[in-house]
């Protein structure tokens, strides 16, 4: 039993040798395209008790298994992420994660030994290409408690239950992981994207955009400033018709959320006739002078974007249903569990973002618009 766990770490342990000079030209590649990889450090698995067996080599099972789980992550094909040991190793300007976790088996009289439990946390670290989380410089992004009935199921699936991964608890965590970093990576680019959007359309002109009082609070503040509790809207002059978005971002730029229009619907804008955006926002409560951002884009009704259909949203990675190896089954119970603490699934917000950004994609040059807005909060 304990060498077909071994056999199967120390093939997945080559499989990492040929794959790490294979992802060093890959995140070479990310920067050329002007992309900054997704780095993952996968640290040593810690050893929460119980666990006795070694390999050859007189290593113990936890690190063993800190190795398979490496080559998984570092696989070719799994997708454009940089997988390394120690953070020292990513030359290249990149976003870094660590990956972290403890091993441990509780024994058992019945002949399979007992059941082992793996838990792995992500943690997003501070980046300098990555400002807005200078205040937290290392936050937890996902976590995922694993159990196997027994050591061969760490790597395997013996029954060949369609609700496990082939590789049993490996894969399962494994490909959990990779849907987080997908995820991650996915949204990284669409930063980028709605950037170059934002970059180009605002060269244009051809928008006014301003903060527009809708309530007490703003008589005695200066322009682009209003007092917490005060209601404000934002006024759109457009010398094109088209269609209006408002969207939060922070201060670098980066979309939050799309505020206006809501779902299913569309906000149009005439030539050089004023407008307010639907969405009545308030200031909320500070001590401290804050800022917030915004951009306001509009869609150009040019003919050639004129009744053209937005494209279906893509799949979003990680929002297909829970993995089989959750699935429930009295009857026939699994050999393999994961629980999952966030399941890398998109939310309302992304969606609407990808929507935004799928129809710039596909329109001529020169058809959206575009204003950043600051607006500067202060206490009663």
């Amino acid at each position: 039993m304990v060498r077909t766990i071994e056999n199967r770490m120390n093939s997945r342990l080559a499989l990492a040798i040929l794959a790490m000079g294979l992802f060093i030209g890959l995140g070479s590649a990310a920067l050329a395209d002007g992309a900054a990889p997704l780095a993952v450090v996968v640290t040593p698995l810690r050893d929460a008790g119980g666990l006795s067996e070694r390999g050859p080599d007189g290593r113990p099972l936890n690190l063993r298994y800190t190795d398979a789980l490496f080559s998984y992550l570092s696989e070719p094909a799994r997708g454009r992420l940089l997988v390394v040991r120690h953070a020292s190793e990513v030359k290249a300007p990149a976003q870094v994660f660590t990956l972290e976790g403890d091993l441990s088996h509780v024994e058992s009289d019945d002949l399979a030994g007992g059941p082992y439990l793996c838990t792995l946390r992500l943690f997003r670290e501070a980046s300098p290409e990555h400002p807005d989380h200078a205040q937290q410089p290392r936050r937890i992004v996902n976590q995922w408690a694993g159990w196997a009935r027994t050591l061969r199921h760490l790597t395997g699936n013996l029954n060949r239950d369609q609700r496990v991964d082939q590789e049993g608890l490996l894969g399962e965590l494994g490909k959990r992981v990779l849907a987080q970093m997908t995820a991650l990576g996915k949204s990284e680019t669409e930063h980028r994207q709605f950037a170059a959007l934002v970059e180009q359309a605002a060269h244009l002109g051809r928008l006014e955009a301003s903060v527009m009082a809708t309530g007490a609070g703003f008589a005695d503040a200066p322009a682009g400033q209003v007092k917490s509790g005060a209601t404000y809207q934002v006024r759109v002059v457009a010398q094109d018709a088209g269609t209006a978005y408002l969207v939060a971002t922070s201060a670098k730029g980066t979309p939050l959320t799309l505020l206006s229009p809501k779902m299913g619907s569309t906000i149009q804008v005439e030539p050089g006739r004023p407008m307010l955006l639907p969405a009545h926002l308030e200031a909320e409560e500070v001590t401290t002078p804050a800022e917030r951002h915004f951009v306001v884009l509009v869609r150009r009704r040019a003919p050639a974007a004129e009744g053209s259909a937005a494209p279906a949203p893509a799949p979003q990675p990680g929002a297909e249903p829970a993995a089989v190896g959750n699935a429930p089954d009295d009857a026939n119970p699994l050999a393999v569990q994961v629980l999952e603490g966030h399941p890398a699934s998109a939310t309302p917000e992304t969606q609407e973002i990808t929507r935004l950004l799928q129809m710039a994609g596909t329109d001529p040059a020169g058809t959206w618009l575009a204003q950043r807005l600051k607006l500067r909060i202060l206490p009663r």
